[in-house]
């Protein structure tokens, strides 16, 4: 038999996302109960595989020169999902090895799929590793949304401050949507613990957002 290509193995290795959770739910959705129990799966899943996935890791690691075709793509993307459950098992682990690849990463993809994993962690290297990029990238619109909307993500009580000190960035900009969407849309649709904060600040946020637009568009 064939052997199964990474990027499907990826696939087999990647949980779904809490939205879709929550639409399959369909009713009497707790946000934060959803984002609980993924991680805890997530966590189960990496402390039960460690070892399988620390191989994964180090056996797909590749130093050649980056190649969009489809095996490569794949190998990135199983190393990147392998990554995203070693984080899960051992934060300390998966912080430490995310910002070691996004600081050696020779390609964009490498760079982002380390940043993302980062993003979602609360350990300090996530903030480097942010401003390392946005420094690295600021002069690339399309990159500095990203940038946005990966701070937008972290699924963390602070996420919120951080969110609304990020509208007063010199990047950002009220009269562009597209940077309105990669934050406050981000925020709103791909944060659901933060968005969904049982005090209401994230619906009065965006509300305010809202009505802020509604002036000018």
């Amino acid at each position: 038999e064939g052997e199964l290509e990474p990027g499907f193995k990826a696939l087999m290795l990647t949980l779904p996302g809490e939205t879709d959770l929550a639409s399959s739910i369909g009713k009497n959705v707790d946000p934060e109960q959803i984002h609980y129990a993924r991680n805890l799966t997530a966590s189960g899943i990496g402390k039960h595989l460690f070892q399988e996935l620390m191989e994964i890791w180090q056996g797909v690691a590749d130093d050649r020169d980056y190649n969009p075709n489809p095996e490569d793509s794949g190998r990135r993307s199983l190393r990147h999902a392998a990554l995203t459950l070693i984080a899960a098992a051992d934060v300390e682990k998966g912080a430490h090895l995310a910002y070691s690849h996004f600081a050696s990463a020779t390609n964009m993809t490498d760079k982002a799929g380390a940043l993302s994993v980062l993003a979602h962690l609360d350990d300090p290297r996530r903030n480097e590793a942010l401003d390392e990029f946005y420094a690295d990238y600021s002069d690339d619109h399309l990159v500095v949304d990203k940038w946005f909307a990966l701070n937008a993500q972290w699924p963390f009580p602070g996420c919120l401050q951080q969110t609304r000190k990020l509208m007063q960035h010199d990047a950002f900009n009220m009269a562009q949507p597209n940077r309105v969407r990669a934050l406050v849309g981000t925020f709103a649709a791909a944060n659901p613990v933060c968005f969904n904060a049982l005090d209401g600040s994230g619906y009065q946020f965006v509300a305010d957002t809202i009505l802020e637009l509604d002036k000018i568009n």
